[in-house]
């Protein structure tokens, strides 16, 4: 594949159109060599622009590492994925019978991975990488997008607020409080602050509810400050 090379330049309104079927990985290094270029002269934005491209590429080449580091893994005859195979099926550009042959020596191939100690375990650290990312990239776009994390504080608060509705109005032994009141008490554990005014008969799991909420809120809190503080650093 060709490697372009963005040394010296002023980069003006480029735009990246990646071919459909180009490996993640060879996509994620054209966005870092543009990232690189853009810091270069000063651009920012257009770096971190660039920057979450790259991780969300590198992202996609974990979820798929067979091919973006086939010399850690068996070889295969076929170079795609089992979505490609179906795909050029559905474009008619493949018999059935040819579609059929070339899935079950990718599933083939997956099988011996999974059955063989010393793959199997390679192929489940990509796995274990692959889902942090995709994890990041939800909850704080790699620290370029902090305001995500609005929502999944957000998130947090309505779906415990809710929790403690239910424990705190039903069971053996309830404590009808309002939904009001849950909220509150959602906001003041999430942020950790305690509470002075709440006095709970508290069971095993409203004990669960709050720890694992004030838990929660330090992580999510310290990701907000963190993710504004990433932003500078270009």
């Amino acid at each position: 594949m060709l490697r372009f090379d963005f040394d010296n330049c002023d980069l003006e309104d480029l735009k990246v159109l990646p071919t459909k079927g180009a490996q993640p990985s060879y996509i994620a290094e054209i966005y870092r060599r543009l990232r690189i270029a853009y810091q270069s002269t000063g651009k920012r934005h257009d770096a971190a622009k660039c920057y979450y491209n790259e991780r969300h590429y590198e992202t996609r080449a974990l979820g798929d590492p067979y091919l973006t580091y086939a010399n850690r893994f068996p070889q295969r005859r076929e170079p795609g994925t089992l979505f490609d195979v179906f795909g050029q099926w559905r474009a008619k550009q493949s018999s059935l019978r040819q579609t059929m042959s070339r899935a079950w020596s990718i599933a083939k191939c997956h099988l011996r991975v999974w059955l063989l100690p010393k793959y199997a375990f390679r192929a489940g650290s990509f796995k274990i990488r692959y889902l942090v990312s995709i994890a990041e990239e939800l909850v704080w776009g790699y620290g370029e997008k902090p305001a995500r994390i609005m929502l999944v504080a957000l998130c947090v608060l309505v779906s415990y607020t809710t929790w403690y509705f239910v424990l705190l109005n039903q069971g053996p032994h309830p404590q009808p409080t309002s939904l009001i009141d849950c909220a509150y008490m959602s906001v003041a554990t999430f942020t950790t602050l305690g509470y002075s005014d709440i006095t709970l008969k508290t069971n095993e799991w409203l004990k669960v509810a709050c720890g694992s909420e004030a838990a929660l809120g330090a992580f999510v809190l310290g990701l907000f400050v963190a993710g504004f503080a990433y932003k500078s650093r270009y």
